[in-house]
């Protein structure tokens, strides 16, 4: 299935959750490895020092148990930090496809104008279709004249001069 939100962006809502699918599969995957290797190191340790009472091998078991733990603390760490990415690219999924049926809302219960596109929003409305809007007052107003803006153009021509 290939999702887009049409009326905001080009977000692909698919790809989002593929990806967060993706970092979730990573991080039960390197939970499940990371825990049976640190079984399997701390079950060997344990023997070794069950059946080795020398000094120099007592040390360099510890020291190997002291990495252990370390890796485990750095494991955790990067396996809360896959969590909350997980979470948010989901959260971001469920914020854009929600902000899109807003818009999509709000633009069928907006009345349409005839200067705004919204596939084409910057595109230029002509000068015939700005007249008569009433930004500029009725067509033929019988209070007021429009507001008279200056020529630039002829006030730097005569500047030139």
């Amino acid at each position: 299935m290939y999702r887009r939100c049409p009326f905001i962006q080009k977000i692909d809502l698919d790809r989002l959750e593929n990806l967060s699918r993706v970092v979730e599969h990573l991080r039960q995957t390197m939970e499940q490895e990371i825990t049976g290797m640190s079984k399997d190191v701390n079950r060997l340790l344990q023997n070794t020092e069950a059946n080795y009472s020398e000094y120099y091998v007592r040390t360099v078991t510890q020291e190997t148990a002291s990495l252990l733990r370390e890796i485990e603390m750095l494991a955790r760490r990067l396996d809360d930090q896959m969590r909350e990415k997980v979470s948010g690219l989901k959260y971001a999924v469920s914020q854009y496809a929600q902000t899109d049926k807003q818009v999509e809302k709000l633009a069928q219960t907006q009345p349409s104008s005839s200067l705004f596109n919204h596939k084409s929003p910057f595109l230029a409305a002509q000068w015939s279709d700005i007249t008569g809007n009433s930004l500029y007052g009725p067509a033929k107003s019988t209070t007021s004249e429009p507001f008279p803006f200056p020529n630039f153009f002829e006030q730097l021509e005569a500047f030139q001069r």
